[in-house]
């Protein structure tokens, strides 16, 4: 693990967890703007075990909640 750890960190530039994470929150918000499902769905499909988690990292990588995202995004 800590092997590999380094070897992503020297070769991408990011450690594999944050790179992970900005996977998992562009693909939700791809999600978020082309179909209608729930956030809690949303979480789960892109590989969050709980609704807590992803809304943190959510905020943390986009500055606003998943539920703000998700009503900026959807046409009137």
């Amino acid at each position: 693990r800590t092997y590999f750890s380094r070897y992503f960190h020297r070769k991408v530039g990011v450690c594999f967890v944050c790179w992970l994470t900005s996977l998992r929150i562009e693909q939700a918000r791809a999600s978020m703007q082309s179909s209608d499902l729930s956030i809690t769905r949303i979480a789960f499909n892109v590989g969050y075990k709980n609704l807590w988690s992803f809304e943190r990292a959510f905020r943390r990588c986009t500055g606003m909640s998943a539920r703000q995202y998700k009503v900026s995004v959807k046409p009137d």
